[in-house]
């Protein structure tokens, strides 16, 4: 080997290690904004593996387990008060239907943002005045993007937890794409894979629908009583977690 190549792959190697920084734990804010006990369990498993892995978390929950090593909880539970021991006549009465479910889980989900966004210790993270500076949000969309708007003041990336297989009536609006409902069933649909010609084409009607009654419901809020979080573009997520064994 020539004395020049020696040189220059000790001058390489001289330069990487100098640039080589190691990363430390990250800081991370995490929103519980659905306060039903079954999301909670997801949500929860993710922070958990994070903690364990020498992350810090912050969580605004209503799901109190108790402060540990890395750990700090904010109470929720009297702003957004724990969905438990439900009875299920109810549940299919109010979210049966598309025409119900989708306007009152957008209206739920946008009031759980007015919620979270109007806690004196959110209030004072998103203006700068917070001890801590996070590196990261994880929060769950449910139905309105909303809940982005943390991540987007901040301006640091954020991960979507999300309790479900798929989130058909989000997908095109957080990816910029959509399953093909000939042979995807939407999230709201009798079959989880269309076989026939009927199901596949209600498939496609129910898909164009959800979307349609998503974009009206929101586009309503908006008209009707504008947030904050309605006059920035929000930011998209860098990483969707689903829940595939559901």
């Amino acid at each position: 080997m020539s004395r020049f190549a020696v040189v220059l792959i000790t001058f390489c190697i001289c330069t990487t290690l100098l640039q080589w920084t190691l990363v430390g734990a990250a800081n991370i804010l995490a929103v519980q904004t659905m306060p039903g006990k079954s999301h909670w369990n997801v949500m929860r498993a993710i922070l958990r593996a994070l903690t364990d892995h020498g992350h810090t978390v912050t969580v605004f929950t209503p799901f109190i387990d108790g402060n540990r090593d890395g750990y700090i909880e904010v109470d929720m539970s009297e702003q957004l008060i724990p969905i438990l021991s439900k009875d299920a006549k109810l549940i299919i009465s109010n979210f049966g239907s598309m025409r119900k479910s989708i306007p009152k889980m957008l209206n739920f989900t946008r009031l759980s943002c007015d919620m979270v966004y109007g806690n004196r210790q959110m209030m004072d993270i998103l203006e700068g005045s917070g001890s801590r500076k996070f590196d990261l949000v994880v929060t769950e969309p449910m139905v309105s993007e909303c809940v982005a708007y943390a991540a987007t003041v901040l301006r640091v990336p954020m991960i979507y937890v999300v309790p479900f297989p798929v989130i058909t009536y989000l997908e095109r609006p957080l990816t910029g794409h959509v399953s093909n409902p000939a042979t995807v069933g939407h999230i709201m649909s009798k079959h989880s894979t269309p076989k026939t010609f009927a199901e596949r084409f209600g498939n496609v009607i129910l898909t164009v629908h959800c979307s349609i009654l998503t974009w009206y419901t929101e586009w309503q809020n908006r008209w009707a009583k504008s947030r904050p979080y309605d006059t920035v573009d929000l930011i998209k997520p860098s990483v969707i977690f689903t829940n595939t064994h559901f």
